[in-house]
Protein backbone atom coordinates (compact mmCIF):
# COMPACT_ATOMS: atom_id res chain seq x y z
CA UNK A 1 0.00 0.00 0.00
CA UNK A 2 1.38 3.21 -0.96
CA UNK A 3 2.37 5.32 1.89
CA UNK A 4 -0.03 8.00 2.79
CA UNK A 5 2.16 11.25 1.92
CA UNK A 6 2.34 9.90 -1.63
CA UNK A 7 -0.98 8.88 -2.15
CA UNK A 8 -4.18 10.44 -4.44
CA UNK A 9 -7.43 9.88 -5.17
CA UNK A 10 -7.67 5.87 -6.19
CA UNK A 11 -9.93 7.36 -9.02
CA UNK A 12 -7.53 9.48 -10.24
CA UNK A 13 -4.67 6.70 -9.95
CA UNK A 14 -6.49 4.94 -12.58
CA UNK A 15 -5.64 7.43 -15.03
CA UNK A 16 -3.54 10.36 -15.77
CA UNK A 17 -4.18 13.36 -13.60
CA UNK A 18 -3.54 15.58 -16.52
CA UNK A 19 -6.33 13.79 -18.50
CA UNK A 20 -8.63 14.03 -14.99
CA UNK A 21 -8.06 17.61 -14.99
CA UNK A 22 -8.33 18.18 -18.84
CA UNK A 23 -12.29 16.20 -18.74
CA UNK A 24 -13.35 18.29 -15.41
CA UNK A 25 -12.13 21.88 -17.43
CA UNK A 26 -14.52 20.59 -20.65
CA UNK A 27 -17.17 19.91 -18.58
CA UNK A 28 -17.19 22.60 -17.08
CA UNK A 29 -16.46 25.03 -20.41
CA UNK A 30 -19.77 23.16 -21.96
CA UNK A 31 -22.13 25.07 -19.77
CA UNK A 32 -20.94 27.14 -22.39
CA UNK A 33 -21.43 31.19 -20.88
CA UNK A 34 -24.23 30.36 -17.78
CA UNK A 35 -22.03 30.45 -14.95
CA UNK A 36 -24.76 28.68 -12.66
CA UNK A 37 -24.40 25.45 -14.78
CA UNK A 38 -20.47 25.74 -14.74
CA UNK A 39 -20.67 25.50 -11.46
CA UNK A 40 -22.94 22.71 -10.96
CA UNK A 41 -21.46 20.56 -13.73
CA UNK A 42 -17.73 21.33 -12.13
CA UNK A 43 -18.54 20.16 -8.84
CA UNK A 44 -20.32 17.44 -9.59
CA UNK A 45 -17.56 15.84 -11.80
CA UNK A 46 -15.10 16.80 -9.24
CA UNK A 47 -16.64 15.08 -6.93
CA UNK A 48 -17.22 11.62 -9.47
CA UNK A 49 -13.63 11.53 -10.09
CA UNK A 50 -11.98 13.01 -6.86
CA UNK A 51 -13.86 10.75 -4.65
CA UNK A 52 -15.14 13.73 -2.25
CA UNK A 53 -17.45 13.57 0.15
CA UNK A 54 -18.26 16.93 -0.61
CA UNK A 55 -17.30 19.70 -3.60
CA UNK A 56 -18.75 23.50 -2.84
CA UNK A 57 -18.10 26.70 -4.89
CA UNK A 58 -17.88 29.78 -3.07
CA UNK A 59 -18.39 33.45 -4.54
CA UNK A 60 -18.44 36.83 -3.60
CA UNK A 61 -21.31 39.35 -4.69
CA UNK A 62 -18.59 42.38 -4.49
CA UNK A 63 -14.71 41.72 -3.89
CA UNK A 64 -14.70 43.39 -0.69
CA UNK A 65 -18.16 41.35 0.36
CA UNK A 66 -18.50 38.03 2.36
CA UNK A 67 -18.41 35.03 -0.15
CA UNK A 68 -21.84 33.08 -0.24
CA UNK A 69 -22.05 29.38 -0.63
CA UNK A 70 -23.41 28.94 -3.80
CA UNK A 71 -23.29 25.63 -5.48
CA UNK A 72 -22.56 22.21 -3.85
CA UNK A 73 -22.12 18.71 -4.88
CA UNK A 74 -22.97 15.76 -2.75
CA UNK A 75 -24.33 12.13 -2.64
CA UNK A 76 -27.83 13.43 -3.82
CA UNK A 77 -26.50 15.39 -6.80
CA UNK A 78 -24.98 18.97 -7.51
CA UNK A 79 -27.40 22.11 -5.58
CA UNK A 80 -27.19 25.38 -6.82
CA UNK A 81 -28.17 28.23 -3.65
CA UNK A 82 -30.18 31.26 -4.24
CA UNK A 83 -29.02 33.87 -3.30
CA UNK A 84 -26.47 31.47 -1.36
CA UNK A 85 -25.13 30.43 1.68
CA UNK A 86 -23.56 32.72 4.29
CA UNK A 87 -21.15 30.85 7.04
CA UNK A 88 -20.72 31.56 10.41
CA UNK A 89 -18.40 33.66 11.78
CA UNK A 90 -15.95 30.98 13.16
CA UNK A 91 -16.52 29.30 9.42
CA UNK A 92 -15.74 32.02 7.65
CA UNK A 93 -11.95 32.92 8.36
CA UNK A 94 -10.63 30.44 6.25
CA UNK A 95 -12.19 31.50 3.30
CA UNK A 96 -11.36 34.84 3.98
CA UNK A 97 -7.85 34.39 4.17
CA UNK A 98 -7.90 31.75 0.97
CA UNK A 99 -9.35 35.01 -0.99
CA UNK A 100 -7.38 37.65 -0.11
CA UNK A 101 -4.10 35.98 0.08
CA UNK A 102 -5.28 33.94 -2.80
CA UNK A 103 -3.45 31.44 -0.22
CA UNK A 104 -4.20 27.10 -1.25
CA UNK A 105 -5.17 25.82 2.55
CA UNK A 106 -5.15 22.49 4.08
CA UNK A 107 -8.06 21.65 6.31
CA UNK A 108 -8.66 19.31 9.43
CA UNK A 109 -11.35 18.47 11.44
CA UNK A 110 -13.77 20.83 9.64
CA UNK A 111 -17.79 20.70 11.21
CA UNK A 112 -20.29 21.89 9.55
CA UNK A 113 -23.12 23.82 11.40
CA UNK A 114 -26.67 22.70 11.67
CA UNK A 115 -27.45 25.63 9.50
CA UNK A 116 -25.33 24.73 6.81
CA UNK A 117 -26.77 23.16 3.87
CA UNK A 118 -24.44 20.86 3.18
CA UNK A 119 -24.87 19.11 6.79
CA UNK A 120 -25.54 15.21 7.33
CA UNK A 121 -23.97 14.79 4.02
CA UNK A 122 -20.88 13.72 5.35
CA UNK A 123 -19.62 12.71 8.82
CA UNK A 124 -17.91 15.15 10.99
CA UNK A 125 -14.53 15.70 11.71
CA UNK A 126 -13.68 16.08 8.16
CA UNK A 127 -10.60 16.88 6.23
CA UNK A 128 -10.42 18.93 3.87
CA UNK A 129 -8.86 21.86 1.34
CA UNK A 130 -9.81 25.66 0.00
CA UNK A 131 -8.32 26.21 -3.05
CA UNK A 132 -8.55 30.07 -4.51
CA UNK A 133 -10.18 30.76 -7.94
CA UNK A 134 -7.26 33.70 -9.60
CA UNK A 135 -6.70 35.27 -11.99
CA UNK A 136 -4.21 38.52 -12.47
CA UNK A 137 -6.08 40.71 -10.89
CA UNK A 138 -6.79 38.39 -7.41
CA UNK A 139 -8.82 35.67 -6.68
CA UNK A 140 -12.21 36.09 -7.64
CA UNK A 141 -13.82 32.71 -6.26
CA UNK A 142 -12.85 29.76 -4.04
CA UNK A 143 -13.25 25.65 -4.40
CA UNK A 144 -13.89 23.53 -0.93
CA UNK A 145 -12.74 19.55 -1.20
CA UNK A 146 -14.05 17.60 2.10
CA UNK A 147 -13.40 14.39 2.48
CA UNK A 148 -13.90 11.62 5.59
CA UNK A 149 -10.43 10.58 3.94
CA UNK A 150 -7.33 12.46 4.92
CA UNK A 151 -5.11 10.34 2.59
CA UNK A 152 -6.97 12.62 -0.50
CA UNK A 153 -5.27 15.71 0.76
CA UNK A 154 -1.20 14.65 0.24
CA UNK A 155 0.69 16.46 -0.99
CA UNK A 156 0.71 14.91 -4.41
CA UNK A 157 -3.20 15.34 -4.22
CA UNK A 158 -3.15 19.48 -3.28
CA UNK A 159 -0.25 19.68 -6.11
CA UNK A 160 -2.99 18.30 -8.22
CA UNK A 161 -5.99 20.34 -7.26
CA UNK A 162 -3.93 23.39 -7.52
CA UNK A 163 -3.31 22.53 -11.13
CA UNK A 164 -6.69 21.81 -11.37
CA UNK A 165 -7.63 25.28 -10.03
CA UNK A 166 -5.28 26.90 -12.58
CA UNK A 167 -6.86 25.23 -15.38
CA UNK A 168 -10.82 25.92 -14.42
CA UNK A 169 -10.31 29.33 -13.54
CA UNK A 170 -10.50 31.18 -16.56
CA UNK A 171 -13.19 29.43 -17.55
CA UNK A 172 -15.08 30.26 -14.13
CA UNK A 173 -14.10 34.08 -15.11
CA UNK A 174 -15.50 33.80 -18.39
CA UNK A 175 -18.75 32.96 -16.91
CA UNK A 176 -18.47 35.00 -14.25
CA UNK A 177 -17.69 38.68 -16.18
CA UNK A 178 -20.21 37.64 -19.10
CA UNK A 179 -23.39 37.28 -15.89
CA UNK A 180 -21.98 40.55 -14.67
CA UNK A 181 -22.07 42.44 -18.36
CA UNK A 182 -25.50 40.99 -19.08
CA UNK A 183 -26.40 42.01 -15.24
CA UNK A 184 -25.35 45.45 -16.22
CA UNK A 185 -27.43 45.31 -19.59
CA UNK A 186 -30.41 44.59 -18.23
CA UNK A 187 -30.26 47.12 -15.96
CA UNK A 188 -29.25 49.79 -18.72
CA UNK A 189 -32.06 48.40 -20.87
CA UNK A 190 -34.08 49.02 -17.78
CA UNK A 191 -33.60 52.25 -16.91
CA UNK A 192 -33.69 53.47 -20.60
CA UNK A 193 -37.05 52.07 -20.41
CA UNK A 194 -38.16 53.93 -17.30
CA UNK A 195 -36.92 57.22 -18.70
CA UNK A 196 -38.21 56.64 -22.03
CA UNK A 197 -41.77 56.63 -20.44
CA UNK A 198 -41.45 59.26 -18.12
CA UNK A 199 -43.74 61.22 -20.41
CA UNK A 200 -46.60 59.10 -18.90
CA UNK A 201 -46.17 60.40 -15.34
CA UNK A 202 -47.74 63.93 -15.59
CA UNK A 203 -46.78 64.41 -11.79
CA UNK A 204 -43.15 63.94 -10.64
CA UNK A 205 -43.73 62.13 -7.81
CA UNK A 206 -45.19 58.89 -9.73
CA UNK A 207 -41.64 59.24 -11.78
CA UNK A 208 -39.48 59.34 -8.05
CA UNK A 209 -41.83 56.15 -7.05
CA UNK A 210 -41.10 53.89 -9.99
CA UNK A 211 -37.35 55.24 -9.88
CA UNK A 212 -37.26 54.24 -6.56
CA UNK A 213 -38.42 50.70 -6.77
CA UNK A 214 -36.95 50.12 -9.66
CA UNK A 215 -33.55 50.40 -8.31
CA UNK A 216 -34.43 48.26 -5.40
CA UNK A 217 -35.33 45.45 -7.38
CA UNK A 218 -31.45 46.13 -9.43
CA UNK A 219 -30.01 45.78 -5.39
CA UNK A 220 -32.34 43.16 -3.60
CA UNK A 221 -31.35 43.32 -0.06
CA UNK A 222 -30.21 47.38 -0.22
CA UNK A 223 -32.41 50.42 1.20
CA UNK A 224 -33.06 52.81 -1.27
CA UNK A 225 -34.39 56.42 -0.93
CA UNK A 226 -34.96 59.97 -2.88
CA UNK A 227 -34.05 62.58 -0.75
CA UNK A 228 -34.83 66.31 -1.72
CA UNK A 229 -33.43 69.30 0.13
CA UNK A 230 -35.45 71.57 2.79
CA UNK A 231 -35.40 74.93 4.64
CA UNK A 232 -31.96 75.29 6.22
CA UNK A 233 -30.03 72.66 4.85
CA UNK A 234 -31.95 69.42 6.13
CA UNK A 235 -33.14 66.46 3.78
CA UNK A 236 -36.93 64.93 3.06
CA UNK A 237 -37.78 61.65 2.61
CA UNK A 238 -40.08 61.73 -0.95
CA UNK A 239 -40.14 57.99 -1.81
CA UNK A 240 -38.28 54.58 -0.17
CA UNK A 241 -38.48 50.84 -1.11
CA UNK A 242 -36.82 48.41 0.84
CA UNK A 243 -37.63 50.10 4.45
CA UNK A 244 -39.36 47.71 6.89
CA UNK A 245 -42.69 49.61 8.69
CA UNK A 246 -41.46 50.28 11.88
CA UNK A 247 -38.27 51.91 9.79
CA UNK A 248 -40.46 53.90 7.89
CA UNK A 249 -42.05 55.63 10.92
CA UNK A 250 -38.20 57.46 11.27
CA UNK A 251 -37.98 58.16 7.49
CA UNK A 252 -39.94 62.10 7.98
CA UNK A 253 -36.74 63.75 7.86
CA UNK A 254 -33.29 63.50 8.01
CA UNK A 255 -30.77 66.22 9.26
CA UNK A 256 -28.18 67.64 6.60
CA UNK A 257 -25.42 65.78 8.16
CA UNK A 258 -24.08 62.21 6.76
CA UNK A 259 -23.30 60.69 3.73
CA UNK A 260 -26.25 62.07 1.66
CA UNK A 261 -26.77 65.55 3.27
CA UNK A 262 -22.43 65.78 1.90
CA UNK A 263 -23.43 64.74 -0.84
CA UNK A 264 -26.17 67.53 -1.72
CA UNK A 265 -23.87 70.32 -0.05
CA UNK A 266 -21.02 68.92 -1.80
CA UNK A 267 -23.04 68.32 -5.57
CA UNK A 268 -20.72 65.09 -5.83
CA UNK A 269 -21.36 61.09 -5.08
CA UNK A 270 -20.33 59.65 -1.91
CA UNK A 271 -19.02 56.35 -1.66
CA UNK A 272 -18.91 54.53 1.62
CA UNK A 273 -17.40 51.32 2.01
CA UNK A 274 -17.69 51.28 5.46
CA UNK A 275 -19.42 53.68 7.82
CA UNK A 276 -17.39 52.51 10.77
CA UNK A 277 -14.60 53.63 9.34
CA UNK A 278 -16.28 57.23 8.41
CA UNK A 279 -18.32 58.28 11.49
CA UNK A 280 -19.18 61.54 9.44
CA UNK A 281 -20.85 59.79 6.87
CA UNK A 282 -23.41 57.77 8.24
CA UNK A 283 -26.96 56.59 6.93
CA UNK A 284 -30.97 56.93 7.58
CA UNK A 285 -30.41 53.90 10.11
CA UNK A 286 -27.56 53.29 12.57
CA UNK A 287 -26.94 49.86 10.86
CA UNK A 288 -26.09 50.86 7.73
CA UNK A 289 -22.50 49.68 6.72
CA UNK A 290 -22.54 50.81 3.26
CA UNK A 291 -23.90 53.82 1.46
CA UNK A 292 -24.09 55.00 -1.70
CA UNK A 293 -25.71 58.99 -1.92
CA UNK A 294 -25.65 60.16 -5.65
CA UNK A 295 -26.96 63.87 -6.15
CA UNK A 296 -29.60 64.10 -8.72
CA UNK A 297 -28.64 67.60 -10.37
CA UNK A 298 -27.84 69.88 -13.21
CA UNK A 299 -26.26 73.21 -13.71
CA UNK A 300 -28.29 75.34 -11.97
CA UNK A 301 -29.28 73.26 -8.58
CA UNK A 302 -30.00 69.99 -6.77
CA UNK A 303 -33.07 68.46 -7.18
CA UNK A 304 -32.38 65.68 -4.94
CA UNK A 305 -30.24 62.60 -3.52
CA UNK A 306 -30.85 59.19 -4.63
CA UNK A 307 -29.70 57.03 -1.17
CA UNK A 308 -28.65 53.76 -1.30
CA UNK A 309 -27.61 51.56 2.03
CA UNK A 310 -26.65 47.87 2.97
CA UNK A 311 -26.21 46.95 6.13
CA UNK A 312 -22.99 45.07 5.21
CA UNK A 313 -19.86 46.56 4.05
CA UNK A 314 -18.40 47.33 0.72
CA UNK A 315 -21.96 46.40 -0.95
CA UNK A 316 -21.73 48.78 -3.90
CA UNK A 317 -19.01 48.25 -6.77
CA UNK A 318 -17.82 50.81 -9.20
CA UNK A 319 -20.34 49.22 -11.93
CA UNK A 320 -23.24 49.58 -9.23
CA UNK A 321 -21.90 53.20 -8.99
CA UNK A 322 -22.73 53.74 -12.57
CA UNK A 323 -25.70 52.87 -13.02
CA UNK A 324 -27.12 55.10 -10.22
CA UNK A 325 -25.05 58.00 -11.46
CA UNK A 326 -26.55 57.09 -14.81
CA UNK A 327 -29.82 57.03 -13.58
CA UNK A 328 -29.47 60.07 -11.66
CA UNK A 329 -27.98 62.20 -14.86
CA UNK A 330 -31.00 61.28 -16.91
CA UNK A 331 -33.80 61.67 -13.96
CA UNK A 332 -32.23 65.55 -13.93
CA UNK A 333 -33.15 66.07 -17.30
CA UNK A 334 -36.58 64.94 -16.95
CA UNK A 335 -36.98 66.54 -13.69
CA UNK A 336 -35.58 69.56 -14.81
CA UNK A 337 -38.23 69.09 -18.54
CA UNK A 338 -41.00 68.61 -16.15
CA UNK A 339 -40.17 71.90 -14.36
CA UNK A 340 -40.06 73.60 -17.15
CA UNK A 341 -43.27 72.70 -18.66
CA UNK A 342 -45.44 72.97 -15.26
CA UNK A 343 -43.21 76.38 -15.16
CA UNK A 344 -44.79 77.67 -18.52
CA UNK A 345 -48.28 76.03 -17.18
CA UNK A 346 -48.40 78.47 -14.10
CA UNK A 347 -47.09 81.56 -16.31
CA UNK A 348 -49.98 80.83 -19.06
CA UNK A 349 -52.48 80.52 -16.03
CA UNK A 350 -51.58 83.35 -14.23
CA UNK A 351 -51.63 85.51 -17.70
CA UNK A 352 -55.19 83.82 -18.33
CA UNK A 353 -56.39 84.68 -14.69
CA UNK A 354 -54.45 88.38 -15.19
CA UNK A 355 -56.76 88.89 -18.71
CA UNK A 356 -60.09 87.96 -16.99
CA UNK A 357 -59.11 90.29 -13.73
CA UNK A 358 -58.49 92.87 -16.48
CA UNK A 359 -62.01 92.50 -18.21
CA UNK A 360 -64.12 91.95 -14.75
CA UNK A 361 -62.58 95.69 -13.77
CA UNK A 362 -63.48 97.34 -17.39
CA UNK A 363 -67.08 96.47 -16.72
CA UNK A 364 -66.90 98.79 -14.14
CA UNK A 365 -68.30 102.36 -15.13
CA UNK A 366 -67.59 104.03 -11.63
CA UNK A 367 -64.72 104.53 -9.63
CA UNK A 368 -66.22 103.05 -6.20
CA UNK A 369 -66.97 99.66 -8.32
CA UNK A 370 -63.63 99.92 -10.12
CA UNK A 371 -61.42 99.74 -7.03
CA UNK A 372 -64.30 96.97 -5.39
CA UNK A 373 -63.34 95.12 -8.44
CA UNK A 374 -59.92 95.58 -8.52
CA UNK A 375 -58.81 94.94 -4.91
CA UNK A 376 -60.98 91.67 -5.35
CA UNK A 377 -59.45 90.63 -8.54
CA UNK A 378 -55.76 91.23 -6.60
CA UNK A 379 -56.66 89.54 -3.81
CA UNK A 380 -57.56 86.51 -5.66
CA UNK A 381 -54.37 86.80 -8.21
CA UNK A 382 -51.98 86.72 -4.65
CA UNK A 383 -54.26 84.60 -2.81
CA UNK A 384 -54.57 87.14 -0.05
CA UNK A 385 -57.82 87.67 3.13
CA UNK A 386 -57.76 91.05 2.40
CA UNK A 387 -56.58 93.76 0.19
CA UNK A 388 -57.23 97.95 1.07
CA UNK A 389 -56.46 100.52 -2.47
CA UNK A 390 -55.89 104.32 -1.07
CA UNK A 391 -56.66 106.92 -3.72
CA UNK A 392 -54.89 110.15 -3.13
CA UNK A 393 -55.05 113.37 -5.10
CA UNK A 394 -52.14 114.02 -6.60
CA UNK A 395 -51.33 117.70 -5.50
CA UNK A 396 -50.82 120.46 -8.13
CA UNK A 397 -47.08 122.07 -8.03
CA UNK A 398 -47.38 126.00 -8.49
CA UNK A 399 -46.56 127.33 -12.28
CA UNK A 400 -43.45 128.92 -12.69
CA UNK A 401 -43.32 132.02 -13.51
CA UNK A 402 -40.10 131.86 -15.30
CA UNK A 403 -41.90 129.42 -17.24
CA UNK A 404 -42.28 131.17 -20.65
CA UNK A 405 -46.39 130.94 -21.73
CA UNK A 406 -47.85 130.18 -25.46
CA UNK A 407 -50.31 133.05 -26.19
CA UNK A 408 -53.11 132.42 -28.65
CA UNK A 409 -54.36 134.75 -30.59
Amino acid sequence: MPARGNSISPAVTQTNPDQTILEITRTAGAAGLDLNQALLLAAEKIRLMLGFNLVSFFLPQSPAQIPLLKVFSSREGPRLLEPGFTLPADAYTDLATCLKKSKTLRLNKVSLSEEDPRAGFATAPLFGALLPLSNAEGSFAAIELLSEDENLFSVPGMEMYQSLTNQLSPTIYNCLRHGIIKKKLERYDRLQQLLTGAGQFPVAVELINRAVQTLSGFFPGSRVTYLTPESRGNLRVRAYAGYTADDSRTLQFKSHGGAAGQAARERKTHLVADTRAAKALQGLLTDSRSILAVPVQNIEEVFGILNLEEPSPAAFSADDVEIVTFLAHNFASVLASQALVDQIGQYKEKQNQLYEAVNHIRKSTDVEGILRASAEEIGTLLNLHKVTLHLSTPKMEPADSSTPTEQVQ
